[in-house]
C-alpha cells in the first residue's frame, strides 16, 4: 500500500515541521493587550527551566488548583525542583559548557567530577 505509506510519511513530515513539535510555547490566557501565562504554562516553564523535564503530577495538580499564583507555593515547588537530580545535571551541564570544560583533554572525567561535586554540595 504505497498510498498508506505516503500518507504516513506526510503526517510525520507535517509533525516534524510544526513549531509546536520543536518548541514549547506559552501563549497565556485571553486577556487583551497582555500575556498572562496560565498556571500550566507556569508549571511547564518552571519544570523545564530548572530540570529539562516535564512537570510532575504534583506540580500539575497544583496548577489545576491555581496554587502557583501564590509566591510561597511557587517558591516551594522551585526549591523542590532545584533539589532533584535533573536540576543538578542541568546545572553541571551549564557550568561544563560555560567554563568550556569540554575543551579539556579529560573532559568526561571533569564532567563526572563536577556532577559529583554538585550532588555532594546539595546534600
Amino acid at each position: 500500500d504505497q498510498d498508506a505509506q505516503a500518507a504516513a510519511e506526510m503526517i510525520v513530515e507535517a509533525m516534524l515541521m510544526s513549531p509546536n513539535f520543536l518548541y514549547r510555547t506559552e501563549l497565556g490566557d485571553d486577556t487583551p493587550g497582555t500575556v498572562n501565562i496560565t498556571q500550566h504554562e507556569l508549571a511547564s516553564a518552571l519544570a523545564y527551566g530548572l530540570t529539562d523535564n516535564p512537570p510532575s503530577m504534583e506540580l500539575l495538580s497544583a496548577a489545576d488548583e491555581g496554587l502557583l499564583s501564590d509566591p510561597a507555593e511557587l517558591a516551594h515547588f522551585a526549591r523542590d525542583l532545584a533539589s532533584t537530580d535533573g536540576a543538578r545535571d542541568k546545572m553541571a551541564q551549564f557550568v561544563y559548557w560555560q567554563m568550556k570544560l569540554h575543551l579539556l583533554e579529560n573532559s568526561d572525567e571533569v564532567e563526572a567530577k563536577l556532577a559529583s561535586s554538585l550532588m555532594a554540595s546539595a546534600s
